[in-house]
């Protein structure tokens, strides 16, 4: 180089480095200018993108930092900030240099966006919602604003707004499987479980591995008494689930059943539940109900005594326990 002194050529060399991907050599320039010159901090910015990009993000805050305190209106560096503390424990000053970024640019949607989505965490659904749909006007053909406004509605209980904007979303993205499981979310709470389940469909066709579509679906079913599809569900929801909370669903299935009509199938589904999770004190409740009732009263006894047993210092279980002890002696005569 014949002026390694000249700061703008090397800026210059090092932004068309970047450009071709030669990260290091970048990195290696904008070094050589802030040793030269500590007050370029174009360089400093450039600098912490790159710490960012490779996950040194102590090196990464520690470049931004100095950018603000010697220019607090560097919107670029105020949105790094605050998306890295974003990342920590430390929200409530992410937010702050989000607001300042944004303040700075108000049309830098970047900003907007994380802002908005720590607001939602926070239940701040309101100004979360304003944010959203600040992003949205900015840029009204990204789908996810439409469907995240969506999101906003639903939180608030305005279900009918909130399906418009998710079927906004829908109609310029037919292949996400989170906006019909969203329509199918709010369509159940509008007691429209026919359209409920017709989105639950659709979004599993999309994406047939995720747990929650089926549990909307679930829902649906039981709101329509279908027992049989409720139990397939349940059955497709026991191969997709994690093994420790198999039992819970199993005993699901077993109170889909009718003890009267459905005994066996119900004392089976019982008892698949309980030998996964033994200490199930409901399972055996249930089961020694389900024995009492087909007749089977020695298992019946045995399913009772096990559940007073299990339960003997289960302050909460005293009324079930009571009532059972009082059974057990009826069946003894």
């Amino acid at each position: 180089m014949k002026d390694s002194t000249n700061i703008s050529y090397r800026f210059q060399l090092a932004l068309f480095s970047t450009q071709c991907g030669l990260i290091q050599e970048a990195e290696k320039e904008y070094k050589a200018i802030v040793a030269i010159d500590s007050t370029f901090l174009p360089a400093f910015v450039r600098l912490g993108v790159i710490y960012n990009d490779r996950k040194s993000f102590e090196q990464a805050k520690a470049c931004f930092l100095y950018v603000i305190n010697c220019n607090p209106r560097d919107y670029l560096s105020n949105y790094y900030i605050g998306t890295l503390l974003a990342m920590s424990s430390d929200k409530d000053s992410a937010m702050t240099f989000l607001r300042n970024c944004i303040r700075l640019n108000e049309g830098f949607v970047p900003a907007i966006d994380v802002l908005a989505s720590l607001l939602y965490a926070k239940k701040d659904f309101h100004s979360a919602l304003e944010l959203y749909q600040k992003a949205s006007k900015f840029r009204p053909t990204t789908t996810d604003y439409l469907y995240k406004i969506g999101l906003c509605f639903r939180q608030l209980k305005e279900y009918d707004t909130a399906i418009v904007y998710l079927k906004n979303a829908v109609a310029i993205d037919t292949t996400n499987a989170t906006y019909f499981a969203q329509l199918a979310y709010c369509s159940y709470f509008k007691e429209q479980y026919d359209s409920s389940i017709s989105y639950s469909l659709k979004a599993i066709s999309l994406d047939d591995e995720n747990y929650t579509y089926y549990t909307n679906l679930a829902l649906s079913y039981q709101k329509l008494d279908s027992t049989d599809r409720l139990i397939g569900v349940y059955k497709k929801m026991i191969d997709l689930h994690h093994p420790d909370d198999i039992a819970s669903i199993y005993f699901q299935i077993a109170s889909e059943y009718s003890p009267q009509k459905q005994t066996s199938e119900a004392v089976e589904a019982y008892r698949r539940a309980l030998a996964i999770r033994p200490y199930y004190p409901s399972a055996l409740f249930s089961l020694g109900e389900c024995y009492e009732i087909a007749g089977n009263i020695s298992s019946a006894r045995k399913a009772y005594e096990q559940f007073i047993q299990l339960t003997t210092s289960d302050s909460t279980e005293n009324m079930r326990r009571g009532s059972l002890k009082y059974r057990l002696k009826k069946l003894s005569q």
